[in-house]
């Protein structure tokens, strides 16, 4: 477009001169305009409205502008169009044009090509004035806009930037609002949450974090927002298939013009893989630890210079190091503890090439203070400096000595396995990865082959399976190994080699792959299972003979269409009908079979059957003769191609007799079978009924419980048919001795009780009581021999001596317990003194369980003293324990823990532990104490395993069995519960070595045939027949210590005299071939840290010494 035209300012223009037509008059100060348009900050141009748009005026700032003077374009040198930037003139000419044709006005932005080169942004703003003579022209203002375009390029270039980093960013970044809820994702956390950014916008936060997180990340995010400081975490997040990922973030928060949060945006950088490392690395320690405790071995580290060893405690343990000892442990040391055979085996080292690789391992004896030896294994790998020289070793060592010995039985086990291979007809095998098989003789057995053969290639192999099984056996193996499965089951035939017998095998191979995942080898076993498959060829032929019987069924089957309509009934079915054949009830309404009762069971089960599942009812139908029968009916579906039930299958079974067993067994819940009489639970709830009706009205109620006395001696001399025949006389006895108002039962066993209604006090129960007894107690026969039915019975009233069933069945309980001990035979009425003799066994066992659960359990020693010369031949332990506040006790204040059989053995097991422990210690010490006599209690035997707890327990201190000695008394060993349990365990401590003695001998439980039936080392003659030797000898108690001494001597036992106290018993003792004795003569029992001063002492000569 061409500008052209004149100053409007200068007033020799004709243009200037005069008003144009329509408009306002001019200004008639032309040199304020002139003023006000050189100062404006663009230029003020006037052209024709049309094109080529000629420019008639343009103030001097166009300069600035475009870089060319106003006279260029206003002399039509230079058209407007020229400097416009070449891509923008067409769509600029189109844009004025349509816009002055518009609106009469015109607003553009362009770029221009200023004379210097640069491209540079204009705004122009236009519009068109008409002039006087019908012309328009176009008059307007432009302005250099360039710093703004730039500006918004560059703003847009770093949106555009921040976009994309926002985007391919590879940590997530979320944006949240003040709620909690997403504003906006990147793709790294779209794939980090597996959702997509749509799923993720307006989310809740708290619909993404674990829930164990969500609370903490609630409180941490509201924390921080109020102190506005940015802050990190580790959370969890869950994606949509569950699992888990483990996300460390960066939080930073957004806040509005008023300095308050309004957004936060998180970055978000996936941990899970290092959680994963971290867990396998405390994983890997945990492990270590474990494995070294599970291994039972210790660490140790070895100094290369000086061959200094670092030992830890477990270590120093296995070389039989106290701990005291310290951890270091020199070189000279440690040959100190070698076995004299293994002084010159060289010392462990390692070259640079074999560091973090080959261990080094070192096998070697040592001896023990007690003169065993025992075999140490070492393993170690060399550790490098700094500088890369090796300068120690790290590694575990191990007591081998079980090893060792397991050697020597090795080649006794191998021999154990062929016979158990060929007992259960396996073979094993190995393959190598040329198909070539190291197979057992029992696998060539198998084959029939020659078992000595050498091995087994995969053509030899192959001619032994079946031919019609060949091919699918070799495919199978195929496509395991292909599909790099770890192992394959299969069964085929195959035909033995020397007689050419058909006999199915089932295989188990498990196959060898190296790290790329090829197979090196494999590994499996054959099983003859010839007999498994003719019995199952066997059970098919039976299933097929059991659905050719179903006609034969005992049950009512019928089929029936989905409607209830009967297709089929079999021929009980037809008998229960009432009908001849089927064609009389087919497509007839099942329902119609049955009494209208059962309609609306019958209905409902069939459509449970017809929804999918199992519809059943019970119902009752009666035969023509009235005689009921009750069914029980199962309605189930019959699915066919479409999964949908096709029909419907009805079983129903004659249960009438069923009923009728229901009836008795309900009976049978609340009554002794044996006696006919209620039993327990029945019992309770009578006296719980009789005890609230006679609350009601104020009467008392008398409980009886009776226990047949001796009844144990009748069961175990004459046999249970005579005890059940006593327990059925003696119910029927006493049913027919009580009232008819009375309750009989039988609470179990040989326990009566009787509940005595309506007393009307404590005179009438002795006046109903005494003829019950009576009539109790009359001997009957029983195949010829009399037994004797009496009874001892406890008593209480309601309510005087009990308010409830349980306050005074007990109450009862303990008046009974007071007969047994007192009186058999008799009633006992219950006294408040009872429950004070029940609350002392009680508070005695009370007291046991908390010497047992605080540890208070002590040993103290008694020695055991040569009578001859004066010198220390072992110790007995005896049981003490340490009251917090009156010291140390003897076991009879908890005497009553001794027939309880869990807190014997566990006072048992303490004592044990306790003892072993000292007799360990005194072994390190180097302490000759010969040996330990242990107290057993009869319940500790009630356990058939007391041997095997007792030789594990020395076992793990290391404790020889040969210094141990158990005394155990006749009456624990033959009047006991479970003597034969007592035997047994004696014999298997003495087949380990263990002494066993024959304590309190002589006290009226002595019998020759208990010598004889018992393992026993040593008899200790009881303290009472040794009291009354002194002075002037008792002459019976001397001739029972005589009798002893004599027995002893014929049968070769040690003898042992307890409870010498005086110089005349221990003389009359040896003159009469007494070896050994204890006593305070030569000294009172006394704890184990005393133990070894009296041994020092007794070395220095300081011990008791015989009279001359």
């Amino acid at each position: 477009m061409d500008f052209h035209g004149a100053d409007p300012c200068r007033g020799d223009s004709d243009t200037a001169s005069q008003d144009a037509p329509g408009r306002a008059p001019r200004s008639r100060d032309p040199a304020g305009l002139a003023g006000l348009i050189a100062h404006l900050p663009g230029a003020v141009y006037r052209c024709e409205a049309k094109a080529p748009w000629r420019v008639l005026y343009v103030s001097d700032q166009i300069e600035a502008l475009t870089g060319c003077p106003a006279r260029d374009f206003t002399s039509g040198r230079l058209r407007w169009a020229d400097i416009v930037h070449p891509d923008d003139r067409a769509a600029c000419e189109r844009w004025r044009t349509a816009e002055l044709a518009a609106t009469g006005r015109c607003q553009l932005d362009y770029r221009i090509v200023h004379r210097d080169g640069d491209v540079r942004w204009l705004v122009e703003h236009g519009a068109a004035v008409r002039q006087a003579d019908g012309r328009n022209l176009l008059e307007g203002y432009l302005f250099d806009n360039s710093r703004q375009k730039l500006a918004e390029a560059a703003l847009r270039a770093g949106e555009a930037q921040l976009s994309t980093l926002f985007k391919q960013a590879l940590v997530g970044i979320l944006h949240r609002d003040r709620a909690g809820n997403v504003i906006s994702v990147n793709d790294a956390l779209c794939r980090m949450l597996g959702r997509t950014a749509e799923q993720l916008n307006g989310l809740p936060l708290a619909a993404l974090l674990h829930p164990d997180d969500a609370a903490e990340h609630a409180r941490a995010f509201e924390a921080h927002a109020a102190a506005g400081t940015p802050y990190a975490a580790e959370r969890r997040y869950v994606r949509p298939d569950g699992s888990v990922i483990w996300c460390e973030i960066q939080v930073s928060f957004v806040r509005d013009e008023r300095g308050e949060v309004e957004s936060a945006i998180a970055l978000l950088l996936d941990i899970t893989a290092r959680h994963e490392v971290d867990e396998q690395r405390d994983r890997a320690i945990t492990m270590l630890h474990m494995a070294v405790q599970g291994a039972d071995a210790g660490l140790f580290e070895l100094d290369l210079e000086d061959y200094s060893l670092w030992l830890t405690p477990e270590a120093l343990r296995i070389y039989g190091l106290p701990e005291s000892h310290g951890p270091h442990l020199s070189h000279a040391e440690w040959r100190t503890l070698l076995h004299p055979g293994d002084l010159d085996i060289p010392p462990p080292i390692a070259s640079e090439k074999d560091c973090g690789s080959k261990p080094v391992a070192l096998e070697f004896r040592v001896c023990d203070p007690d003169g065993g030896i025992r075999w140490l294994r070492s393993l170690s790998h060399a550790i490098p400096s700094a500088k890369g020289n090796l300068t120690r070793l790290a590694g575990l060592v191990f007591d081998d000595t079980e090893r060792k010995l397991a050697e020597q039985k090795l080649l006794a086990g191998e021999e154990h396995m062929q016979l158990v291979q060929r007992a259960a007809r396996i073979g094993t095998y190995q393959t190598d990865a040329n198909m070539v098989s190291v197979c057992s003789k029992q696998f060539y057995r198998n084959l029939g082959l020659d078992e000595n053969m050498p091995q087994l290639t995969e053509a030899e192999y192959a001619a032994r399976i079946h031919p019609d099984d060949r091919e699918k056996a070799a495919r199978e193996g195929r496509a395991a190994m292909a599909s790099n499965a770890e192992s394959i089951e299969n069964e085929f035939r195959i035909v033995r080699a020397d007689d050419g017998e058909v006999r199915w095998m089932f295989n188990r191979t498990r196959y060898l792959r190296d790290a790329e995942g090829r197979m090196i080898g494999a590994v499996g076993a054959h099983m003859d299972v010839t007999d498994r498959k003719r019995a199952e060829e066997a059970a098919r032929a039976g299933a097929a003979l059991n659905l050719s019987i179903t006609e034969a069924s005992a049950d009512c089957i019928a089929l029936l269409d989905p409607e209830g309509r009967l297709t089929f009934l079999n021929g009980h079915g037809l008998v229960a009908a009432g009908a001849e054949d089927f064609a009389a009830l087919a497509d007839k309404p099942w329902a119609s079979c049955w009494p209208a009762a059962a309609g609306e069971g019958l209905a409902q089960a069939i459509m449970e059957a017809r929804e999918g599942g199992v519809g059943r009812f019970t119902g009752c139908t009666r035969a023509q003769g009235g005689a009921e029968t009750w069914w029980d009916v199962a309605i189930t579906p019959v699915r066919g191609e479409t999964d949908q039930p096709g029909a419907l299958l009805a079983i129903s079974r004659d249960v009438t007799e069923q009923r009728r067993t229901v009836e008795r067994v309900r009976w049978a819940a609340g009554h002794d079978a044996m006696t006919g009489l209620p039993n327990r639970r029945f019992f309770h709830e009578q006296l719980q009924e009789t005890l609230q009706e006679a609350k009601e009205n104020g009467d008392r109620v008398g409980l009886l419980v009776l226990d047949i006395d001796h009844f144990k001696e009748v069961n175990d001399d004459r046999g249970h048919d005579a005890g059940d025949a006593l327990l059925r006389v003696f119910a029927e006895r006493l049913r027919l001795a009580v009232r008819s108002t009375d309750t009989v039962a039988r609470l179990g066993g040989d326990e009566f009780a009787v509940i005595l209604r309506h007393l009307g006090s404590e005179a009438d129960m002795a006046l109903i009581v005494p003829p019950i007894l009576e009539r109790l107690q009359v001997p009957f026969s029983h195949f010829g021999r009399a037994l004797d039915c009496r009874a001892s019975v406890g008593a209480a009233i309601f309510p005087d001596q009990g308010e409830t069933p349980d306050e005074l069945m007990k109450n009862a309980d303990l008046a009974l317990y007071a007969a047994k001990l007192s009186h058999r035979g008799s009633v006992t009425m219950f006294s408040a003194d009872m429950r004070a003799e029940m609350q002392n066994r009680i508070s005695m066992l009370n007291l046991a369980r908390d010497a047992i659960r605080e540890g208070l359990i002590e040993p103290y020693y008694q020695p055991k003293t040569d009578l001859r010369t004066g010198r220390l031949t072992g110790f007995e332990a005896l049981l003490r324990w340490r009251h917090p506040s009156l010291g140390v006790q003897p076991p009879a204040t908890i005497a009553e823990a001794f027939g309880d059989v869990e807190l014997a053995s566990q006072i048992g097991a303490r004592m044990q532990e306790k003892v072993f422990a000292d007799m360990r210690r005194w072994l390190g010490q180097g302490l000759d104490f010969h040996h330990v006599a242990i107290n057993t209690s009869a319940a500790e035997f009630r356990k058939d395993d007391y041997a095997e707890q007792l030789l594990a327990r020395l076992k793990r201190a290391k404790v020889p069995p040969e210094l141990l000695e158990v005394e155990i008394t006749e009456r624990t060993a033959f009047l006991g519960k479970n003597s034969e349990y007592v035997v047994r365990a004696l014999e298997v401590l003495r087949a380990h070595r263990v002494r066993v003695a024959l304590d309190d001998f002589g006290t009226g439980f002595s019998s020759l045939s208990h010598l004889k039936e018992l393992p026993v080392d040593v008899l200790k003659i009881d303290q009472s027949f040794v009291r009354d030797i002194a002075g002037t000898p008792d002459p019976d108690d001397s001739a029972i210590v005589l009798a002893v001494l004599n027995l002893g001597r014929s049968l070769n036992i040690e003898v042992v005299a307890e409870g010498i106290e005086q110089e005349s018993q221990a003389a009359f003792l040896r003159a009469n071939g007494c070896d050994t004795g204890q006593g305070y003569l030569f000294g009172r029992a006394i704890p184990a840290a005393q133990v070894p001063a009296l041994m020092k002492a007794a070395e220095s000569g300081a011990e008791w010494q015989p009279a001359a």
